[in-house]
């Protein structure tokens, strides 16, 4: 499998219930040993994980599937990531 960085931002306030579910959602791919690290930036503007996946595609997959992403707060982009 390779590393993805997911970075995350939003310009908008979040609901708890949205941030529940985001959480869950990452609880979810820890569980499956897809997410490696997760964490809001300091701004509390966006933030960003690591993924475990065998394509870009599937990177973006799992990343859309994200609540806060599925639901339009927050844009992301994800790049493949050579982390030492």
């Amino acid at each position: 499998m390779t590393l993805f960085l997911v970075l995350l931002s939003r310009d908008q306030e979040v609901s708890h219930e949205l941030i529940t579910a985001h959480r869950e959602y990452l609880q979810t791919l820890k569980a499956q040993d897809r997410l490696m690290l997760a964490g809001p930036f300091k701004d509390i503007k966006g933030g960003a994980y690591v993924l475990k996946a065998d394509t870009l595609a599937d990177a973006r997959a799992l990343a859309e599937q994200d609540p806060l992403i599925d639901s339009g707060i927050a844009s992301f982009v994800v790049h493949e990531w050579a982390a030492h």
